[in-house]
């Protein structure tokens, strides 16, 4: 079993409607076993337990006090006569959904270094100090952010966002602290800037590793005077304001190189807080997935069920575009496989990680492989044999998926569906693989003959 999946114990007096949960849980990709209540199981501790039986069962209150007793950490959900919708994987995936945090805090996660994440804007939020948000890009800087925002005396005033980096460095003055009319070429009115429309709220300043050196001088002049002067203007304007900064820059290394200023540097970072690239949080993400996909379902959009071996190959990927990227996946497979199982050859090739073999001799075709590779041999003996001359492993293995394709073709008589079915495929996976080798289901039938 993967450790790093999430173990769910089914323990339920049906064996029938266990087995029925249990299949629905492995398309969530949960590490699923059906146990009896008092039974010792040499697994990790579960997550998750399924707990059903009658209620008017005398032994169902002692076998829940029991389980909880061994397993002081695991949620127990109760699953009643009611509850036979819960063998679909959709209405299942709801039920495990937690509920007990806030939507965005949970779109982030709930490990160890989230928690403390979470712990340190709980605390941070109460005081109007600057806190600079530092973390890879896609992290979810903003999010943070936000929640600083929510949790904080400010929250029924506005929350104002600005890019530092996407605003060009002759706009950036004008955008964050407005301009008078006549300020410049095509300034034919007063405009208020960033500054002036947090009044009294946040004004979060993303990427600010990217503002100009010019620019970061009148940052700090306006956080240490909480004042303002708009382009074209000579009058002070009082600004109430807490600023939350984020980059994905290293600013020591930028202040070494003259391109951030100290003292600006030390003006925002009196509370830091560093958000964790996803890599270093795997366990975080059948939580990230399920929020990303209830926000496709209150879209009114299909959701692709991770498996379990799909959810092991997520987790040893190295996410370097974060969590950003992870949305973006989700959105991925929600177009490509809606509603439907999604199994590690159902990844992008990016995040399956394909191996790739060098060889010095030219690979041999499928016409040119060596017998040993070719020979049908006895179940007892089925390794290949490496050839002295080596092989281009990658073109082999398409070989050989190319003939068991049409191998099954030809034993279901032409009939995808019952193709795919000996392949332990779907049949729209099956389609897919046909239509990339260009196989008809009329070359099975051939080969047949």
């Amino acid at each position: 079993m993967n450790l790093a999946q999430d173990s769910l114990y089914i323990c339920d007096d049906h064996a029938e409607r266990a087995e029925a949960f249990a299949r629905s849980a492995d398309a969530l990709g949960y590490a699923t076993k059906i146990v009896d209540g008092r039974e010792a199981t040499e697994q990790s501790a579960p997550k998750l337990i399924l707990l059903g039986c009658d209620t008017r069962n005398p032994e169902w209150s002692s076998k829940k006090a029991d389980l909880a007793t061994r397993y002081p950490e695991a949620r127990i959900v109760h699953i009643d006569e009611e509850s036979e919708k819960l063998t679909d994987p959709k209405q299942l995936r709801r039920l495990l959904k937690p509920n007990e945090e806030e939507p965005r805090t949970l779109a982030l996660g709930r490990s160890r270094s989230m928690r403390e994440l979470w712990a340190a804007v709980e605390r941070v939020a109460k005081f109007n100090v600057t806190v600079l948000i530092t973390g890879e890009t896609g992290t979810g800087k903003e999010v943070v952010a936000r929640r600083i925002h929510q949790l904080s005396a400010r929250s029924n005033k506005p929350f104002v966002a600005v890019n530092c980096a996407a605003i060009p460095s002759e706009l950036l003055e004008s955008e964050l602290f407005g301009h008078e009319k006549g300020a410049f070429t095509g300034a034919t009115k007063r405009r208020p800037g960033r500054f002036e429309r947090a009044q009294g709220g946040t004004l979060f300043l993303d990427e600010i590793g990217d503002m100009p050196l010019a620019m970061q001088a009148k940052l700090l002049r306006a956080l240490q005077e909480r004042s303002i002067e708009r382009v074209g203007g000579d009058q002070e304007i009082p600004i109430d304001v807490r600023v939350v900064a984020a980059t994905h820059q290293n600013l020591h290394h930028a202040i070494q190189e003259g391109e951030f200023r100290e003292d600006l540097y030390y003006r925002l970072n009196v509370f830091p807080v560093k958000v964790p690239a996803l890599r270093d949080r795997a366990e975080d993400l059948r939580d990230l997935i399920e929020f990303f996909c209830e926000k496709l379902q209150r879209e009114g959009r299909p959701t692709p069920l991770i498996s379990g071996e799909a959810m092991a190959r997520l987790h040893q990927y190295a996410w370097p575009g974060n969590v950003r990227e992870l949305s973006n996946l989700v959105d991925h497979l929600s177009v490509m496989y809606p509603d439907e199982r999604v199994f590690e050859a159902d990844l992008p090739e990016n995040v399956r990680g394909p191996v790739k073999q060098q060889v010095e001799e030219a690979p041999p075709t499928r016409d040119r492989l060596p017998n040993e590779l070719l020979t049908d041999r006895s179940p007892e003996d089925t390794a290949p044999v490496l050839p002295r001359c080596g092989v281009d492993l990658a073109d082999y293995l398409k070989t050989q998926e190319q003939s068991l394709i049409l191998q099954s073709l030809s034993q279901a008589g032409g009939v995808v569906a019952k193709a795919a079915k000996l392949l332990g495929l779907r049949r729209t996976t099956l389609v897919e693989k046909m239509r990339k080798y260009g196989i008809e289901k009329e070359d099975g039938l051939s080969m047949a003959g």
